[in-house]
């Protein structure tokens, strides 16, 4: 299937709009939906109920967390690593088509008082830079039904990570059957870069 946009069209949207997201969207600097999953009891605990599942799947892995690396594919402007960083002593880098979430990014982080530990750059999650260290978890809250090519998304993930992640709204582990996953996804969102048939592997 052909996307109905590319990473300029991405890149060109997120540039132009994060701003007004990030001033005027409820969740403050987390610009993706909210999700009211089990227990979830206010729209805080809402908008951070990804990251919360994500901070779980660190916590599951056999690196220490002290010298655990999560890279967030499709970063926005860095509140999900933050708010991993905040409670976990991981180091988070994030990755970004949007040049001025980039900048944006840098912003909350310092403020966060998190720069040795935590970075956000410009840069294509389907090409991921050789110079990206290898992390123990990868994830991509709802960045990931951008994708023009989502086999891309995978081959990077399996070059540089241990463990990825790939979210619409919430996590989803290898528990779950990956194609069923991927049709109800399909049924409830537009996810321009994602096939209608389950044709992605899993070795």
């Amino acid at each position: 299937m052909t996307p109905r946009f590319d990473s300029a069209d991405i890149k060109r949207y997120y540039d132009r709009h994060t701003t007004s997201f990030v001033r005027f969207g409820q969740g403050r600097a987390s610009i993706h939906r909210a999700v009211w999953g089990p227990d979830v009891q206010t729209q805080e605990q809402a908008f951070h109920y990804v990251d919360d599942q994500i901070a779980a799947l660190v916590g599951q892995g056999d690196t220490p967390l002290s010298a655990a690396h999560v890279v967030d594919l499709g970063c926005g402007v860095g509140a999900s690593l933050c708010y991993l960083a905040e409670r976990l002593p991981i180091r988070g880098t994030g990755v970004t088509l949007s040049p001025a979430q980039a900048v944006m990014a840098g912003q909350f982080i310092a403020e966060a008082g998190l720069s040795e530990r935590v970075e956000c750059f410009e840069g294509d999650y389907t090409n991921l830079p050789p110079a990206i260290e290898p992390a123990d978890l990868a994830y991509a809250i709802e960045s990931f039904v951008h994708g023009p090519a989502p086999e891309r998304f995978f081959e990077q993930s399996h070059r540089v990570l241990n463990q990825a992640v790939a979210s619409s709204s919430a996590t989803t582990s290898g528990q779950a059957n990956p194609c069923l996953w991927l049709s109800a996804l399909l049924r409830n969102s537009l996810a321009g870069g994602i096939s209608t048939r389950c044709s992605l592997a899993t070795t």
